[in-house]
């Protein structure tokens, strides 16, 4: 998607993946030629990318640059994310690559690999309950959250932990 001197770069990590029993994504050889091309246009375009897949391309980390407990790559990664990373690498140096948004593992975090932000979101329909608004202009991207005004939902959800991820989460 082109707009306003932005490409949104939406990749399937699941495309080729066979049979995912296990939760990581893939993205195949078609798409990592692809994203290539894409960042490279935007380069001779002059314009910002904006990234968007379901799994992580780099290990999440909380505020003290520490990974959470509870991640594990071999389900919350694509399988090949050294390979995304490598064509991110390639391209670096021209900046284009703002942000790099995932959700999957339905916590928050931010980490930063190759001057990208790599933001994962919590999922609107578990603890702690909340979505995400992407507002992308000319010269940035801002993400506001949301709140769900569901008490005893947000409850009932903060006492189903899994993984041990509601600490994450906040």
């Amino acid at each position: 998607l082109r707009r306003d001197g932005w490409r949104l770069l939406l990749l399937d990590t699941a495309s080729a993946v066979g049979m995912d029993g296990d939760g990581h994504g893939l993205v195949g050889a078609e798409q990592l030629h692809w994203l290539d091309k894409q960042l490279a246009h935007a380069e001779d375009n002059d314009e910002d990318v904006l990234i968007i897949a379901h799994q992580l391309f780099v290990p999440p980390t909380d505020t003290h640059g520490q990974l959470p407990g509870w991640f594990v790559a071999q389900y919350d990664m694509v399988q090949n994310a050294h390979d995304v990373l490598a064509v991110l690498r390639r391209h670096a140096s021209a900046g284009r690559v703002r942000v790099s948004l995932h959700g999957h593992v339905h916590a928050n975090s931010l980490t930063t690999r190759l001057g990208v932000p790599f933001v994962t979101t919590s999922a609107a329909d578990e603890y702690p309950m909340m979505w995400r608004e992407v507002i992308v202009r000319r010269c940035e991207v801002e993400l506001r959250t949301h709140a769900l005004d569901l008490p005893e939902l947000r409850t009932q959800s903060a006492q189903r932990d899994t993984r041990g991820v509601n600490e994450m989460k906040r």
